[in-house]
Order: C-alpha cells, then structure tokens, then sequence
C-alpha cells in the first residue's frame, strides 16, 4: 500500500526552505457568503499551480471538493503556502458542518486582536464556542489569527473537532497508544499528537517522528483534512488505510 504519510517534505535543505518562504503569503480566505461553510461541489477541481505540489493533488482536490478548504486565488491552490490560525478555524468549521451550509452567528469582538471586522472574525469565534481553541493568550483574551499553525496544535485542533466538546484523549503512556521520538511523554501535546496517529490523521514526519514544532503547509493540511474528515475510519496500526489515488 502506498504511504500517504503526510510529513513528507522534500528533504533536500534548499527545497524546504523555498517552501517555507513561498508560503507567507498564502491564505485561505475560504468563507462563504454571510459567514456560511462551503458546500459540495459537483466536481474536483484542476489547480493551475499543480507543478508545485510535493505531494499528491488528490488530496488537495478531495477536500476542496467536499467544501472543507477553497484555493487560494484563480485557480491555485498555494500548495507550499503556510496555514495560519485564521486559516485552521475556517478550515475547521468547515469540517465540522460537512456538506452543509452551516450559519455562524455574526463577530462580537470575543478576541481582542480579532475585530467584529476582521474577515473571518465570525468564523474564528464560532471555533472558540465550539470548545476547539482557547485563543493564544489571556488578558485580554487573544487569538493571533496571523500565527503560522504548528503540527502540534494542529493535532489538538483536530482532535476536538473530531470528538464531542469536552474530550480528553488517553495518556500518551497508556496502552496501545502511538509515540514518537520527538514528542517526550508525558508534555503538553503528547496526548494529542499520539491519539491523532491512533486515528490514522498522521503517521508522523518520517524516522518515528512527528516534527511537532514545524509548520503546516496547504498541501500537508488537506492530507490531514482528508484523513481526519473524509477517508473511512481506519484501525490502528494503520497498515490497512486507503489511500487517495
């Protein structure tokens, strides 16, 4: 079966760091009108930018399909472009309501650095009443909407989208959950981060590792989406898992 394993960067040291700069400009602006998820499409779409995939845009094409993450402009998709916190709430909310024309509740200001009129303020607060995120900072109650999104927030991200309000996952030395070299147990993400590979979300960054304190890239998101939202629930150890094609 082949991995789709969601870490795999080019490992070449220039590549990477070309990658990282071309994403800084990247965002999802993915709203729908008056605050609304996105819909189905009928179709997948064709992205003109496909040449600067490094990973399959099959994956990239599922979840723009199924209304979770839009392009980013045109017909692109800024594959290497970096995912925010702004992002991560659209793309998330999204998730949450899959399929649906989901109405979030107008922005009120719940974040200090995140105004009623803000783009995606409306989107960033539902994910805050949703449980999800506790914003970056208290007193006064921040969001940092522009901060590039980590692999281990993300993990927490995701999990709690997946799960009911309130869900803690098991310790990340309980039985039959996965561990990574780089993650220590017990930390702050390490819970999470070994219930999101448990999942078959993630199978780490290669070499037992997850690579928690890298950024995520577009392309690397829509596996997670994918995995997360899409494909068929899958069984741990994950040697079985479908894979896009």
């Amino acid at each position: 079966m082949r991995s789709h394993r969601d870490g795999r960067r080019n490992t070449a040291a220039a590549a990477f760091v070309a990658m990282l700069m071309a994403g800084f400009a990247a965002s999802a602006l993915a709203q729908g009108p008056n605050c609304t998820t996105l819909g189905t499409q009928a179709c997948a779409p064709t992205f003109g930018d496909a040449g600067d995939f490094t990973l399959p845009t099959c994956f990239a094409r599922a979840v723009v399909q199924r209304g979770i993450m839009t392009g980013c402009g045109g017909d692109r998709f800024c594959p290497v472009g970096l995912v925010t916190r702004a992002d991560m709430a659209v793309f998330l909310e999204n998730a949450k309501h899959l399929g649906a024309q989901y109405s979030m509740p107008a922005a009120t200001g719940v974040f200090a650095d995140v105004p009623a009129s803000f783009p995606l303020a409306c989107w960033i607060e539902q994910f805050y009443h949703d449980g999800i995120t506790a914003g970056c900072a208290a007193n006064p109650l921040r969001y940092c909407p522009d901060n590039p999104v980590k692999r281990k927030e993300m993990a927490v991200f995701i999990v709690r989208t997946k799960h009911p309000a309130g869900y803690t996952p098991p310790a990340c030395d309980a039985p039959g959950q996965p561990r990574f070299n780089d993650v220590p147990c017990p930390s702050m993400y390490a819970a999470w981060i070994g219930e999101l590979a448990k999942e078959c979300i993630t199978g780490g960054c290669g070499n037992g590792n997850f690579c928690p304190n890298a950024n995520i890239t577009r392309q690397e998101m829509a596996v997670f989406l994918w995995a997360a939202f899409i494909r068929a629930p899958c069984t741990y150890p994950c040697t079985a898992c479908a894979t896009c094609s």
